[in-house]
């Protein structure tokens, strides 16, 4: 049951990802078609909007991990976080044609609500195998996992 609760909130705050710019959506955008249960709530949201809310996501973990003193652990999600936000930008200026400029601020936006989100998540439950941590890092590593086979669309 207590792991039925961790993947809808899991699923909840990721639908929350693509609220403020899923309108905004050109049609041009690469969207997420995945289907297991944890990414159930990304589909149809385009995948920069997806990864910019996990690029913040595993920035809020890279601090929580800073302030644990786990220093090594905080290393490897800035990391991933870092990653996740290159892949957004990347994904933008290749769906809009924007700039790079344009895309870094408008993924910068959707970063901030990750981060956000995922300290909320963190500062309630911590991170453990079971908590709703590690139900929204699997489906944003599910979602990443997808794209690669399609990034260069």
């Amino acid at each position: 049951m207590r792991r039925s609760v961790h993947i809808i909130l899991a699923a909840t705050l990721l639908a929350s990802a693509g609220s403020a710019t899923a309108s905004a959506s050109t049609g041009r955008d690469l969207v997420y078609r995945g289907s297991s249960l944890l990414t159930e709530s990304m589909r149809e949201k385009p995948y920069w909007v997806l990864q910019a809310h996990c690029s913040g996501f595993f920035g809020a973990t890279s601090n929580y991990l800073t302030a644990k003193g786990d220093t090594q652990r905080a290393d490897a999600a800035k990391a991933q976080g870092v990653s996740f936000f290159q892949a957004a930008v990347d994904r933008l200026v290749k769906d809009r044609q924007v700039t790079r400029e344009v895309a870094i601020a408008s993924v910068a936006e959707v970063v901030d609500k990750g981060r956000t989100e995922g300290g909320a998540v963190l500062d309630r439950n911590g991170i453990t195998d079971a908590s709703p941590w590690n139900h929204l890092r699997s489906a944003c590593m599910d979602m990443q996992d997808t794209y690669v086979g399609l990034r260069r669309r």
